[in-house]
């Protein structure tokens, strides 16, 4: 058994908590990441980072992502998503009409629905930061 599925092992029985661990390269040289996924309870850990580590600190990151699959981080945050999102959707229509009956022309419309959905994609960022941020602390 590696040494990942070791410290996993340990993880999942003190935890109770069912989940599986993939070791994946790297994307963009050397990215130091760890993420879980909640659709299938698995984790994903680069190997530049499982290099870095030592096993309690191994430890540390992979109970810290199972904290987010037994909080259910991934579907609240996908909920908070959507919630931004549909917000998003109601701007850019609210901006289309209104600039439908303006006298700015196609290319003023055109622009104003385009740089109403560029604020409102950044408003839904930023609207959705907190939650991410207080899932992070509340895994840790």
């Amino acid at each position: 058994m590696s040494r990942i599925g070791k410290i996993a092992t340990r993880i999942r029985e003190t935890s109770g908590v069912d989940f599986w661990v993939t070791e994946v390269d790297d994307i963009n040289g050397d990215r130091v990441q760890a993420i879980a996924d909640g659709h299938n309870n698995s984790i994903q850990i680069t190997r530049t980072l499982a290099e870095k580590l030592d096993d309690d600190e191994l430890a540390y990151v992979l109970g810290h992502e199972v904290a987010h699959l037994e909080r259910r981080h991934t579907e609240k945050q996908e909920l908070a998503s959507s919630a931004a999102a549909s917000i998003v959707r109601a701007g850019v229509r609210a901006a289309g009409r209104a600039l439908s009956n303006s006298r700015v022309g196609l290319p003023g419309r055109i622009l104003g629905t385009v740089a109403a959905a560029a604020v409102g994609v950044t408003a839904a960022k930023l609207a959705t930061l907190p939650s991410s941020r207080s899932m992070e602390r509340d895994a840790d």
